[in-house]
């Protein structure tokens, strides 16, 4: 906006290098500065709304009143820092791509044509023309520690100005000559110049297939898991993004909907059950009513399912087991499954299973200082990990250590999730439950179980 804005000192030399006389009239000129003023009319709308909505400041100050606000933010501080870097009395003359990368768009050789070719033009709009470009010039160098690359961006218009002016020229001469034949190598030059800046800006272009475009990645492993139809989802931004992205845009599971916390509250007050990714359930939680909340468990390994008033069973296992482990817990029992793969979204998933155990609890919560370990195993031998270790997935608590089971009738099944890689030899996995003691472990429990 401001090299934009730039060129208006030297139209306004213009004009009145052109017309003199319009300063002895005063309508003019007093019309010239309303008009030049209206737009600042806005600010006062901003100052107004800000100064009754204080909520809406937003955060990189401590403003005690809204003038020291106001102040602030139309005086924008961080384009001042930036522009000021290249005054600063350390820096090079010469940095940050100053000035090469002017000419990176155009070329070196069509920049200095361009630049030649305004002196064709008439003699009042090459005056403007090279008055607007020594502007930019100085301001881009003060700015050359800053964004200034992206300001420069309207000086490219004008440079062509002048490449179009000695084109016209080479037409005029060739028609002048007799040499209508070359009145068109000029068209041709300008369709060289067009392939060859589209094929020199189109690898930086082409977003397709890179190898950073992981986006939908998770998203994708997300919503292939078995979710319950018409169901609210709460996620991290990244993860909120891509799954709207594939929801809305590709129609994958357009049932859910992603939601805010405010209305993942309005969900949980209606009785309504709210999916979120296990590393966004915390938030969550912090952020929602403590009353709209009274159980959380598993509901896959990425994702722990909200339930207010009366909990209920989500799932039953494939295999019921009804194993005692100690007196306050039961092992009811499993199922595998192999972990999504993420379609029809390309995701490289490393071969691996899904596990959900499902606990009967009897106490009000579980066994404090109860531990799980799940381990993968071929013929019962634990699995490598190929750094020294073993295969194992261990957590103090079920549901990614987030169960919570207020309101949870005693003894209801809950679930409890796990993903584990999955080499081709396995054929099983234990169940370890233990407790850390003086001397180390304490195993209170083994459950060797197939992988089915």
């Amino acid at each position: 906006m401001l090299t934009v804005a730039l060129i208006v000192p030297p139209i306004v030399g213009l004009v009145l290098w052109q017309t003199p006389a319009l300063l002895r009239s005063a309508r003019i000129v007093l019309g010239t500065l309303v008009a030049a003023f209206i737009p600042l009319i806005s600010y006062a709308y901003v100052y107004l709304r800000g100064a009754a909505h204080p909520e809406w400041w937003g955060a990189g100050g401590d403003w005690d009143t809204p003038q020291a606000w106001f102040w602030a933010f139309i005086s924008t501080a961080q384009g001042r820092q930036e522009l000021g870097w290249g005054l600063e009395p350390q820096r090079a003359l010469l940095g940050n791509g100053f000035p090469n990368l002017m000419w990176h768009e155009l070329s070196l050789p069509l920049f200095i044509i361009g630049l030649i070719g305004i002196s064709r033009l008439k003699r009042s709009l090459a005056v403007l023309l090279y008055a607007t470009l020594l502007l930019y010039a100085i301001f881009c160098w003060a700015y050359r520690y800053g964004n200034w690359f992206q300001v420069i961006l309207p000086a490219y218009p004008l440079i062509l100005l002048g490449v179009a002016a000695l084109l016209d020229k080479w037409q005029q001469a060739a028609s002048r000559a007799g040499l209508a034949k070359f009145r068109y190598l000029p068209l041709l030059f300008l369709a060289l110049l067009i392939v060859w800046r589209i094929n020199a800006s189109w690898p930086a272009a082409d977003s397709r297939n890179r190898p950073t475009d992981t986006a939908f990645d998770r998203p994708a492993v997300l919503l292939a898991q078995p979710l319950a139809p018409n169901m609210a989802l709460f996620a991290a931004v990244d993860d909120a993004l891509g799954l709207q992205y594939l929801t809305d845009i590709w129609q994958i599971r357009p049932d859910l909907r992603v939601v805010s916390s405010s209305e993942a509250a309005q969900w949980l007050a209606q009785g309504q059950p709210v999916y979120s990714t296990w590393q966004a359930a915390v938030t969550l939680r912090a952020e929602l009513p403590p009353a709209l909340v009274t159980a959380q468990q598993s509901a896959g390994p990425d994702w722990i399912l909200f339930q207010s008033g009366t909990p209920t069973v989500i799932e039953k296992p494939e295999y019921v087991l009804e194993q005692a482990i100690t007196p306050q817990i039961t092992l009811y029992g499993y199922h595998t499954a192999p972990a999504p793969d993420g379609q029809p979204v390309d995701v490289a998933i490393e071969p691996a299973v899904d596990i959900t155990l499902f606990w009967r609890i009897w106490a009000k919560a579980w066994p404090q200082n109860l531990s799980i370990s799940v381990r993968p195993t071929q013929q019962g031998a634990f699995l490598a990990d190929g750094s020294g270790g073993i295969i194992q997935q261990d957590r103090a608590r079920p549901a990614q250590g987030l169960l919570a089971l207020d309101g949870w009738p005693k003894g209801e099944p809950v679930a409890d999730a796990y993903r584990l890689p999955l080499p081709t030899d396995a054929d099983g996995f234990t169940l370890i439950l233990y407790r850390r003691t003086a001397e180390g472990f304490e195993n209170i429990a083994e459950v060797v179980l197939p992988l089915q």
